[in-house]
């Protein structure tokens, strides 16, 4: 047992992950609480389960599975979810009559002897990260004997039919349908003829649901109800939250409603019940880019900004720095609008209007904690603004988030509230612009040639590109999963004096591009090339 934890904690060392002095903090830790390394690592935030996994995978040469591919219901249904659950394994899918099953322990030799009481078929494992792995047991096996879609439909030919329905139990299956299908947003929509149920999957509205337009009122109003929202007064806006339980995890939905002319709109935006970390290089980051990052983020001093539209990653791609940053050694304080993902190493507190804690304010309390490093959920107004650049210009280390269209559009932004040239010149590190593009799906991709006219626009080298075409597998979408694009510009002394003479954003452009660093277009059209994506996903979003 010991001599498992020791190669386990050594391999993670050995990749880079953690360094000696973190590898024994966690592991001094581990022997008080009675824990394993691997636990131990993966509660204080340093590694997260797919690292492990993946550094298991390494060790032993079992393949490695993020589950982003579905179950088949014929694999499900040949071992009994109690004992799946119980073992911590998920069948995936019977290819050329081999079971191929995922596990957390794949590398245990008594999981195939007892895989092997329930299927008469040859097995072939892979290492799953453990969290993830739960949440797939729960919700594959409960989707393969319980359909929402089916559930939906009846309630829908229910009312339909003029019959009472239960409006309750239908707002709880929207939700869920939402929250299931990991959608960052849930659109209920009137319309003369229907009421449309829409998710947003992976940056786009996809309809899910076309309801008779009787169930609208009621559907609104039992959603209003949870968000403890007027129902009886529907001519004005209203926000709500509401704390929603699936799969024994806690998930805050906002909820917004406005007047239309064929009723009431709803959307429900959901955050995650738990959201994982991730590190630069799992998010889409090449290496070069990590190290500039690296170089950025690893000053005592100085602002670090990571701009782009709402739903790109900002924030997922800033506690993925923050994981780079010792923080045994460093004071590491936060402010979050709410706090996304816990760090037992960090202090963290969330923004609350009522009781007057805002970006600013905080800004103000960190500043008397001794603090090496502030996180800023976002720079969103003046105050907060120059608070933030003055915190990075008195020796600490700022990291927050803009929304601007490309890192250049950082300091246009700044400008626009009120910073000067030369507090900019003095403060900013670097500014990284993010998007977020779905992934080909890698079982329905097509091959095409690349044409004339991409060849011109976009300077591709190669003669074959590839495109979406769309499978049960990633829902006849085409598509399977995201990965970030990025453009990066590290500040010098070339770069600060312009900016401090006031250059215009053309200018601060050109120097850019001259030293080689690609646009969000140019990154764009890297993946392109490589088939991670398509020419028309990358026009769709950047």
């Amino acid at each position: 047992m010991t001599q498992h934890r020791k190669a386990l904690g050594e391999a993670l060392r050995d990749s880079g992950l953690i360094d000696e002095e973190l590898l024994h903090y966690a592991l001094s830790i581990a022997k008080t609480c009675g824990e394993r390394i691997g636990e131990t690592l993966e509660k204080l935030g340093f590694v997260t389960d797919q690292e492990i996994a993946q550094a298991i995978s390494k060790q032993t040469g079992i393949p490695f599975t993020d589950l982003t591919a579905g179950s088949s219901a014929e694999a499900l249904r040949l071992v009994p979810f109690a004992f799946a659950q119980k073992n911590l394994l998920l069948p995936l899918e019977v290819r050329d009559g081999r079971l191929l099953v995922a596990a957390d322990d794949a590398a245990n030799p008594q999981l195939a002897t007892m895989v092997a009481r329930f299927v008469s078929n040859p097995l072939e494992f892979c290492i799953a990260p453990k969290r993830r792995l739960l949440r797939e047991i729960q919700r594959r096996y409960t989707r393969v004997e319980h359909s929402l879609d089916d559930e939906i439909a009846r309630i829908g030919q229910t009312a339909l039919g003029g019959r009472d329905f239960p409006a309750e139990r239908l707002a709880e299956l929207v939700i869920t349908s939402g929250v299931d299908a990991q959608a960052s947003d849930i659109h209920i929509s009137a319309t003369p003829l229907a009421t449309l149920v829409s998710l947003r999957v992976d940056g786009v509205l996809q309809l899910a649901h076309s309801l008779p337009a009787v169930v609208h009122t009621r559907l609104i109003s039992a959603v209003k109800v949870m968000a403890s929202l007027d129902i009886a007064d529907t001519n004005r806006a209203q926000d709500g939250r509401i704390s929603f339980s699936y799969l024994e995890e806690r998930h805050d939905l906002r909820v917004s409603t406005i007047p239309g002319v064929n009723g009431e709109n709803l959307v429900i935006r959901l955050l995650a019940g738990r959201a994982d970390l991730y590190s630069l290089d799992s998010i889409g980051y090449t290496p070069e880019q990590v190290r500039m990052i690296d170089r950025m983020a690893r000053k005592s001093h100085g602002s670090v900004l990571v701009t782009g539209p709402t739903g790109s990653g900002k924030t997922t791609t800033l506690y993925a720095v923050l994981r780079r940053i010792n923080m045994l050694q460093r004071n590491v304080l936060t402010v979050e609008d709410p706090v996304e993902i816990r760090l037992p190493m960090a202090r963290q507190m969330e923004v609350n209007d009522k009781a007057g804690v805002t970006f600013a304010s905080a800004i103000r309390a960190f500043l008397r904690q001794d603090p090496d490093v502030i996180l800023v959920g976002e720079v969103r107004d003046q105050d907060t603004a120059h608070l933030t650049l003055r915190a990075a210009q008195t020796g600490h280390l700022v990291l927050s988030t803009v929304h601007t269209n490309d890192a250049i559009g950082v300091v246009v932004r700044l400008r626009d509230l009120g910073c000067q040239d030369a507090v900019l010149s003095a403060s900013l590190n670097g500014v990284v612009a993010q998007r977020l593009v779905r992934k080909l799906c890698v079982y329905c991709r097509e091959q095409v040639a690349v044409t004339d006219t991409q060849r011109c626009q976009y300077h591709l080298e190669v003669p074959h590109i590839y495109t979406h075409r769309g499978c049960e597998r990633c829902r006849h979408t085409g598509y399977a999963g995201r990965v970030a694009v990025a453009e990066i510009i590290e500040f010098d002394q070339e770069l600060r004096g312009l900016i401090e003479h006031g250059a215009l954003p053309t200018e601060i452009e050109r120097l850019v591009r001259s030293r080689g660093v690609p646009s969000l277009v140019d990154a764009g059209m890297h993946l392109v090339a490589a088939g991670v994506t398509d020419v028309a996903e990358i026009e769709r979003v950047i």
